[in-house]
């Protein structure tokens, strides 16, 4: 639908108008804060977006029951890529399992997945980096296109797989990776993408394409890092894979920098529910 189709033009005179007259207004980033505010002149209170409870750091026995499931990610009826029950009966993860990178797209030219290719090209021919496996869940017009650029290109050190997800697994999926990386690219410059509070919500640390206010939600140094290029992209991935699984210092403290994040009911508490009380 166009911009200037007749049903867009009349919701947007709508919020504009009725927005000025409203008690309250919500909305999900400071730059949309801005925009109201200096387009509009509506006031409003930022409420940011933040997982669901059901997103969380797993255990490692749920993260097994879910790589058994998925035929990529299991290697027979016990053991799976990443994790193996020992001899005492307990799940533990391999001392040589590969890193887990995960990646949610829409396959669409609005998030340009060649940069995540081109990156893992790049970090393919190092071999002393730590061997990677990058699921990349979601479905959309490219799909088929990357999936036989992949099964063509000979990848060494990285596998990949693309599996469609049951709803409950998904959370444990995401929370079973080492790293999470955001191609999403906002049209408008004023959201962000639930694809990366998921993720902070399991404490997974992410690489996120660069926009103008996607600074609000990852910080650089604290809870990722963020890229303009497939070349940035593969240099931030070897550097902060470095020493992988033990010595990983930076992937480390991103990670300890997630633990406790807000989730969605708290954020409610604390700042939606004062704008519909008696006082406001």
């Amino acid at each position: 639908m166009s911009k200037r189709h007749p049903l867009v033009r009349f919701s947007k005179k709508y919020e504009e108008i009725l927005g000025r007259y409203s008690d309250g207004n919500i909305c999900v980033t400071k730059a949309m804060q801005t925009f109201l505010n200096d387009k509009w002149g509506i006031k409003s209170t930022v409420l940011y977006d933040k997982p669901f409870d059901n997103f969380g750091k797993a255990n490692l026995e749920d993260w097994h029951k879910v790589f058994l499931k998925y035929t990529d990610l299991s290697e027979g009826k016990d053991e799976s890529k990443f994790t193996k029950i020992n001899e005492e009966g307990i799940v533990e993860l391999k001392s040589d399992r590969p890193v887990l990178i995960v990646s949610s797209t829409s396959w669409t030219p609005d998030e340009d997945f060649s940069l995540l290719f081109d990156a893992m090209k790049e970090y393919d021919k190092d071999c002393n980096l730590p061997k990677a496996f990058c699921v990349v869940t979601g479905k959309g017009p490219e799909k088929e296109k990357y999936k036989k650029l992949i099964k063509e290109f000979p990848f060494k050190n990285v596998q990949w797989s693309f599996p469609w997800l049951e709803p409950e697994d998904y959370p444990i999926l995401i929370g079973s990776a080492d790293l999470g990386i955001c191609l999403h690219m906002s049209s408008s410059n004023l959201d962000l993408p639930m694809k990366v509070l998921d993720m902070f919500g399991c404490e997974v640390p992410v690489l996120a394409v660069k926009y103008d206010c996607i600074g609000e939600l990852v910080h650089e140094n604290t809870n990722g890092l963020l890229f303009d290029t497939d070349q940035e992209l593969a240099k931030q991935i070897k550097m902060i894979l470095e020493g992988f699984p033990s010595k990983c210092n930076k992937l480390n403290k991103f990670r300890e920098n997630l633990k406790n994040y807000p989730k969605w009911q708290s954020n409610w508490n604390s700042n939606a529910l004062p704008i519909f009380s008696n006082d406001q």
